[in-house]
């Protein structure tokens, strides 16, 4: 024989514990994903600045280096 329904009251308490432990699963993965992009952001603006640095340091050394860079481009169309 089927076993019998349980009492509304014991199937409503499974509903909300179901619906607690649901929002509990959101409300974790909400915070993670949260952490997340939190921690990703700061490395990312940590890793723009690290790179604007070496760009910059970079061009800086490349600019004081060459004296005259406009003399290149006069050579070849000299040559052409």
């Amino acid at each position: 024989p089927p076993p019998p329904p349980p009492p509304p009251g014991q199937r409503m308490h499974h509903v909300v514990q179901a619906v607690c432990l649901q929002r509990q699963v959101t409300q974790c993965v909400t915070w993670c994903c949260v952490y997340l992009v939190f921690y990703t952001a700061s490395f990312f603006s940590l890793y723009v600045q690290l790179e604007t640095f070496r760009i910059r340091s970079h061009t800086f050394r490349k600019t004081s280096s060459s004296s005259k860079p406009h003399e290149l481009p006069k050579k070849r169309k000299k040559r052409g």
